[in-house]
């Protein structure tokens, strides 16, 4: 008589079918069909525990992840603020600091103007003087002869 034994993967069970007895064999068939059974509920079950074990896992990860990103979120935003707050500084200095340059341009440009008119009204008087000598040279040599 044969005999075959079915071991599932990974499980301790087995289940065992063949011939032993023809008179049994009806019997036995019913057997091995609720052995199969048995081993099937008993191979799914270890199935959806796993399963559901590494979607726990799964879950965990995914959660961890979120977590980190959320974290991300939140660093992000406050270096965005942090860098808005210094290139509003840096804005301000900038913008001070052109005022005092335009100033100082302004400034500049005035003192220039004056030294302009300084200069034409020293030689206006220049002018001036060299006629007023020129005249008097004119006239005393109009005296004198």
């Amino acid at each position: 008589h044969s005999e075959v034994v079915i071991r599932a993967p990974g499980s301790a069970s087995s289940v065992r079918y063949g011939r032993s007895d023809d008179t049994d064999t009806t019997n036995e068939q019913g057997n091995i069909m609720k052995s199969m059974s048995g081993l099937l509920v008993k191979e799914w079950s270890a199935f959806v525990v796993k399963e559901v074990s590494e979607r726990k896992q799964m879950e965990q990860n995914l959660q961890l992840a979120l977590d980190e990103v959320e974290s991300l979120k939140v660093e992000m935003a406050t270096e965005v603020n942090r860098l808005a707050a210094e290139w509003h500084d840096n804005t301000a200095e900038i913008s001070e600091i052109m005022s005092i340059r335009q100033k100082h341009a302004r400034e500049l440009r005035i003192n220039q103007i004056f030294k302009i008119m300084n200069m034409l009204r020293c030689q206006r008087l220049t002018k001036t003087s060299f006629y007023k000598w020129r005249n008097d040279v004119i006239r005393s040599q109009q005296y004198t002869s």
